[in-house]
């Protein structure tokens, strides 16, 4: 494209310099019509869709698409959790050159869950005897227990609490509690003594039980409903009462004797139900539910309710 550049120019003339500033000039000029002529090649394979590999631009269709989608309201990516410590790996000593490194940042995280296999405590209380020096009789300190401690049983009540939840939430056979007792917290237990727990947790849930009924009697409005439930090999149904604020819960059979066992012979208010019939006798008001009736379309008189299916 031109002549090679001397490797000292001092011993040129002045025309020579001149001829070789005109010449560079020449080759810039034809250098930058190459570049625009490139320039214009390279934006012709883009526009149809070509160009490089690695370096093709989506199609005009899947850039409409994404710019039109609307915002999600809400991310569905795995959140990740509060870290309870931290392990810093770094390097100490640079591989290449055996320099000491120092400091630094973060450059990226990897989360790892672990649940610590942690045998249980076992704690004694011991009640110390002292002598009094004034009137030399023996004093030992009252069985007050701190919050978590039942009177006369040798479970803590998380242990009951655990017993309790695998039991009625996980539903898990007595044998299963068994092991996973002994296998990941080290309680040795027989079946028969988790059956005392349930019992005890049973015992000591009671009043407490109760007082949700009560307030679930009181209430404006209750909700109802049933489904069945098998328990220990024995078919049954289990009834749930609620409010917005309290639930309550009983297994028995289907009869409308299990609402009037729930809800008493004082309960007043509105009843919401399905359109079973064990439901049908409660004396106060009574409300079906709205998702029966976007099943059913019923029709209502002073003489008689029924319903015609439309589904």
């Amino acid at each position: 494209m031109g002549r090679d550049m001397p490797a000292d120019l001092s011993f040129l003339t002045k025309d020579e310099l001149l001829g070789l500033v005109a010449e560079q000039g020449n080759v810039i000029v034809q250098l930058q019509q190459r570049v625009a002529a490139l320039e214009a090649q390279r934006k012709g394979r883009h526009e149809g869709g070509g160009g490089m590999p690695g370096n093709k631009p989506g199609s005009a269709r899947s850039q409409e698409r994404k710019e039109g989608r609307s915002p999600r309201p809400q991310g569905f990516a795995r959140p990740r959790s509060t870290p309870t410590e931290h392990v810093d790996h770094a390097v100490a000593v640079c591989p290449d050159c055996g320099t000491a490194l120092q400091g630094g940042w973060v450059q990226r995280t990897r989360e790892v869950l672990e649940v610590p296999l942690t045998p249980a405590r076992v704690v004694e209380h011991r009640f110390i005897a002292r002598i009094c020096p004034r009137c030399n009789k023996r004093r030992v300190a009252p069985a007050v227990f701190a919050a978590g401690v039942v009177r006369k049983q040798r479970l803590g009540s998380g242990v009951l609490s655990l017993i309790a939840s695998l039991r009625t939430t996980g539903r898990l056979p007595l044998a299963t509690i068994q092991w996973l007792l002994a296998t990941v917290y080290g309680v040795p237990l027989s079946e028969g003594g988790i059956v005392g727990a349930l019992h005890t947790v049973a015992q000591q849930g009671t009043p407490a039980v109760m007082a949700i009924r009560d307030r679930i009697r009181a209430s404006p409005v209750v909700h109802a409903d049933e489904t069945g439930w098998r328990e220990d090999g024995k078919n049954g149904y289990v009834w749930t009462f609620s409010t917005p604020q309290e639930r309550y819960f009983m297994r028995g059979n289907r009869s409308k004797g299990m609402v009037d066992e729930v809800l008493g012979p004082d309960c007043q208010g509105v009843l919401v139900s399905d359109f079973y019939a064990a439901y049908d006798h409660y004396a106060g008001l009574h409300q079906r539910c709205w998702g029966n009736y976007s099943v059913f379309g019923c029709y209502t008189s002073p003489q008689t309710t029924f319903g015609v299916q439309i589904r």
